[in-house]
């Protein structure tokens, strides 16, 4: 495997952005991105923007008396209501999406529409309002997509990037705008250790689709503190990859029951067997420092302290993919089982 270029790290700014909107602040990441927020005390204030009154309802009671936060209720599908919730902003960070891989494959129009055109909406409002960072959150499933929400958000990180890029009002304003890719986290709502827990309780069979899938996962306390520090040192024009373990499906399931009794369903309509953060094309332009990858594909914006046009530099073809079946990425079971420990969660 080739060494990728060496990248200038993520810093957490001493001054970082005082008013940050946070598109799906009532989600797994969005809610855990939002109380990150409001424990850095140069932060002034954190709008929840989304459509779930219930869920913001249930945010505001949880943080009783935190005078930093507002909500405002919306859908990024509304560029007249993304528009208001950008102005005046010091940044945003967008986590809204249409996320379960079964239901795009049966929903592509609503994906579309969330996904991609909300995307375009929350990026023409932000240079529009002349909002100074932009940070959209993505996920694996958009590196070499097979699914259709894969296919959405990869369309959507282009038009991101190809926008810091390659706009004029982006570089005249010195606007910053990325993408963060993730992984699946483990502590979320939308994890399989829910539906485990579940099964468990009622004395069935763990249902799993593939003992040997694999998949990048964090917990979703370490995936909010890297989008805020992405934040910090955003530069433009560049997907940022936090370096994520990996596990097979049939390994999680031993440490969550060990000796429990399986069902294998087979994989769903869309499922890849293995995910990949960077993708053999993409690899040629991908910057290493610590913990983290850089995507540059093209030049970034023309802002001071940017990142080097890369065009031209040590031109290869690209030589393999960030694959979640790497063996040395993998966590073994006793490290699954402490790291389950370590959320609170059964294993």
């Amino acid at each position: 495997m080739a060494t990728p270029r060496a990248a200038r790290p993520l810093m957490m700014s001493s001054h970082p952005s005082s008013r940050i909107v946070v598109t799906g602040g009532t989600g797994s990441l969005g809610s855990a991105v939002v109380r990150l927020l409001l424990a850095t005390p140069e932060v002034r204030e954190v709008t929840v923007f989304s459509r779930d009154e219930l869920k913001q309802y249930q945010m505001r009671q949880s943080l009783p008396g935190e005078a930093r936060l507002r909500f405002m209720l919306g859908d990024v599908r509304d560029r007249q209501r993304v528009r208001e919730a950008c102005e005046g902003q010091d940044a945003v960070i967008h986590t809204a999406a249409l996320k379960q891989v079964v239901m795009g494959e049966h929903n592509p129009i609503e994906y579309i529409r969330t996904n991609i055109d909300g995307t375009v909406n929350i990026t023409e409002a932000c240079i529009a309002e002349r909002v100074p960072r932009l940070l959209a959150v993505s996920t694996d499933k958009a590196s070499s997509p097979v699914n259709l929400y894969g296919a959405t958000k990869f369309v959507a990180d282009k038009y991101v990037v190809r926008t810091a890029v390659e706009r004029r009002q982006v570089r005249e304003h010195g606007l910053r705008m990325g993408v963060i890719r993730f992984g699946n986290f483990l502590n979320s709502r939308g994890s399989v250790i829910p539906v485990w827990s579940a099964q468990r309780a009622r004395g069935e069979p763990l249902t799993v689709t593939d003992p040997a899938m694999t998949r990048f996962w964090l917990t979703l306390e370490a995936g909010a503190e890297f989008t805020v520090r992405a934040l910090s040192g955003l530069e433009g024009g560049e997907i940022l990859v936090p370096k994520c373990a990996s596990l097979r499906l049939g390994d999680l399931a031993e440490a969550f029951a060990p000796g429990a009794p399986v069902h294998v369903i087979g994989r769903r309509v869309g499922e890849k067997l293995h995910e990949e953060l960077v993708s053999e094309t993409d690899s040629s332009a991908l910057l290493e420092d610590g913990d983290f990858y850089r995507v540059v594909i093209g030049h970034s914006t023309a802002v001071d302290g940017g990142i080097a046009d890369l065009r031209g530099e040590d031109p290869r073809a690209a030589e393999y993919a960030l694959r979640s079946d790497d063996p040395e990425l993998r966590l073994t079971v006793p490290q699954l089982r402490a790291l389950l420990a370590s959320t609170g969660m059964p294993g």
